[in-house]
């Protein structure tokens, strides 16, 4: 169960600390796109997720890493520009392997909304991890399985153990 523990659990983007991640000399931030930065079923990227993204370039190099095909998340690097890997098919470390040969495990964050990918892998990996909860609650038909027959049974259990409460913030 531990490898589906974030290191920091935020209610959003937007609540996540990156000033005390500069003081952890925090280099690199990866996020996820759908559901993290803008809702799974949309291209467009708010003003105001555009502006966080502007402002943090000053202080981090940014990655996108997603299981969304090269045809979606094309237009969302566009929009941030930003480098992206794209079909990553995580958990696995394939995408992340690529940007990790730059950088120190110790200096990069992994940012997502979801456990049994996002999270995991970062775990995995051994880099730091922060889960976000999921901008909607829309999803494309084999997300919604997943969701259903995967992560709310894990979410359950975490809750159970108390290891992790949605909606109980910490970080």
């Amino acid at each position: 169960m531990k490898i589906y523990r974030p290191d920091i659990y935020q209610k959003d983007v937007f609540s996540i600390n990156y000033e005390k991640l500069k003081q952890k000399k925090i280099k690199v931030l990866i996020y996820d796109i759908d559901d993290t930065l803008i809702p799974s079923n949309e291209t467009k990227v708010n003003e105001k997720t555009i502006k966080l993204i502007q402002k943090l370039k000053k202080d981090f190099k940014i990655f996108l890493l997603t299981n969304s095909p090269r045809f979606r998340s094309d237009k969302i690097k566009n929009q941030l520009d930003l480098e992206c890997y794209s079909f990553s098919m995580k958990p696995f470390k394939y995408n992340l392997n690529k940007i990790m040969k730059n950088y120190d495990k110790k200096d990069v964050v992994l940012i997502g909304d979801r456990l049994l990918t996002d999270i995991k892998l970062a775990n995995n990996y051994n880099i730091m991890s922060i889960l976000v909860d999921p901008i909607t609650n829309y999803n494309f038909i084999l997300v919604k399985i997943m969701k259903k027959l995967k992560e709310e049974p894990l979410y359950r259990e975490l809750e159970k153990k108390k290891i992790l409460i949605r909606g109980r913030y910490y970080g």
